[in-house]
């Protein structure tokens, strides 16, 4: 099979994130692999693209002269691991190639995750169309007087997240009775939840359903560094081994009818307790300490299941 794996920037993928293990994985199996980072300008269906080969086991080199790829005629699937809240200076590009990528799923190419889903969850604002259950209290604020309005729904503890943003970044946390002065915005408010553990799990979806190799759950809890609140592993967080819980997975049920609807074949969600805190579903990470932790190759059997289950629902 021919795949082209769209990323943001192609020479700027790390071992250690699952975009890359999935690109070796498609390697080491023997099918032709492209990676195209996001154009800045698209014409019709052709792109400019790197030509990836396997160096060996471990490892793999991509061309670095370009070639014009033509997306209908040259390409079985579509593999989308970009994400625009990294790439915010390119933000409207990102829009164009979802276009782009949604006219050419609707003419039958396989696509991961569909165009149409990614766009609907582009910012952190899909929370609040999720069943009411499954998150915690959490409201929007487009302007500061918006803001001063929503924080009288609280008590104790928030966090503020931007609409856009990723990894950690302008998330803040404060007490109802003390706002800061200067935050930007759009933003959401969440109620914060104080956990026994503390951190948060994520947990890698496939086709709505936490995803597992032999027995083992892809989930890892997030402690975060000291002296911060926040788990993100770019942020010095630290993962450890956990279980799902049974309180996780009815959550987990709760939206799968809602991922499937979009097209989301693939999500890493982050939770706390039993509250969906965000749900991931660009380029979802958490693979490469997975494997770590439980001594697993988790991209192998996702891969291959990714793929039968893609090509028996097209």
């Amino acid at each position: 099979m021919k795949i082209v794996f769209f990323v943001n920037d192609a020479f700027d993928i790390q071992p250690s994130q699952t975009t890359y293990l999935f690109i070796k994985e498609t390697l080491v199996q023997k099918n032709e692999v492209w990676i195209s980072s996001v154009p800045r300008t698209t014409n019709e269906y052709v792109i400019q693209s790197h030509k990836a080969s396997i160096k060996n086991s471990n490892d793999f080199f991509i061309t670095p002269e370009t070639i014009p790829l033509d997306l209908m005629k040259h390409i079985d699937i579509i593999w989308i691991r970009t994400n625009p809240n990294r790439d915010l200076e390119n933000f409207h590009s990102h829009l164009q190639l979802l276009d782009l990528l949604e006219k050419i799923s609707n003419n039958g190419k396989i696509v991961i995750n569909k165009p149409q889903g990614l766009k609907k969850f582009i910012d952190k604002s899909y929370l609040l169309e999720l069943p009411e259950c499954t998150i915690p209290k959490t409201r929007l604020a487009k302007n500061h007087k918006e803001f001063l309005a929503q924080l009288k729904q609280f008590s104790g503890k928030v966090v503020c997240k931007p609409l856009a943003g990723t990894r950690g970044q302008g998330v803040v946390c404060f007490d109802t009775s003390n706002p800061p002065s200067h935050i930007e915005f759009p933003l959401l408010i969440q109620e914060f939840i104080h956990t026994e553990t503390h951190g948060d799990q994520r947990i890698y979806l496939l086709n709505g359903k936490p995803f597992e190799s032999e027995g083992k759950v892809l989930i890892i809890h997030r402690r975060p560094p000291h002296g911060d609140f926040r788990s993100n592993l770019h942020l010095g967080g630290s993962p450890e081994k956990t279980i799902l819980n049974k309180s996780q997975l009815e959550t987990i049920n709760h939206i799968e009818d809602i991922l499937s609807e979009n097209g989301i074949f693939q999500a890493g969600i982050d939770m706390m307790e039993n509250k969906i805190i965000e749900i991931n579903v660009f380029a979802p990470g958490g693979v490469f300490p997975a494997n770590c932790l439980y001594g697993q190759n988790f991209e192998i059997k996702l891969f291959n299941l990714t793929l039968q289950t893609l090509h028996k629902t097209k």
